[in-house]
């Protein structure tokens, strides 16, 4: 395991063809919350890079796992600009999707059962791909809360919902993929990918 004197947070652990040892290294994680919501997301992706893994000869594969989207610039010393840059300057092939785990780092469950559950909360999003203006149709009027996130992981948009069909206005986004999802009170959620085409 190494530990980054650069990043203190970032630790690196090469499992080679261990397979038990990566198994017992994922059964024990464990899941904190905390106040910092945004990561290092991309300061780790490079960190990566001086651990020799970008350079092996063989097929690679990143798995990167995450609660929320990475620090703006203002706290972090890359983007995903610089991720991509430095994968085409050294020959690396990579798609960067992102991937949200969960509404909010909480419990699994509470006084009231289970929370963080996927449901059917939305029947259709509509059109896809768009042009900007999407409706939403819901399963029921349950109170929801909506949100958006762009192809680089940022949450562009929260509404809170009341009614069954819904619209939202991404018209000033940039083109590309993005999540729409809602949750409940209990965090429970359901989520549609929308493609912007112009």
């Amino acid at each position: 395991m190494v530990t980054n004197k650069t990043f203190p947070w970032y630790e690196f652990v090469n499992f080679g063809d261990d397979f038990e040892a990566a198994q017992t290294f994922i059964q024990n994680i464990e899941v904190h919350s905390g106040l910092d919501i945004p990561e290092s997301v991309y300061d780790a992706i490079l960190e990566t890079s001086h651990e020799g893994f970008w350079n092996s000869k063989g097929e690679r594969i990143a798995i990167l796992l995450g609660d929320a989207p990475s620090h703006d610039s203002t706290k972090s010393s890359n983007s995903i600009k610089d991720v991509l840059n430095y994968a085409n300057k050294n020959g690396v092939r990579m798609n960067i999707y992102p991937v949200v785990l969960g509404p909010n780092p909480i419990a699994i469950t509470n006084k009231n059962g289970p929370v963080m559950q996927s449901k059917n909360f939305i029947n259709s999003v509509y059109p896809n791909p768009t042009s900007g203006l999407i409706s939403i149709n819901l399963t029921n009027a349950e109170a929801l809360t909506l949100e958006v996130f762009d192809s680089e992981g940022n949450k562009i948009l929260t509404k809170q919902l009341t009614e069954s069909q819904n619209r939202i206005d991404i018209t000033n986004g940039k083109i590309g993929p993005y999540i729409v999802r809602v949750y409940d009170k209990n965090k429970n959620y359901d989520f549609r990918r929308v493609i912007k085409t112009n």
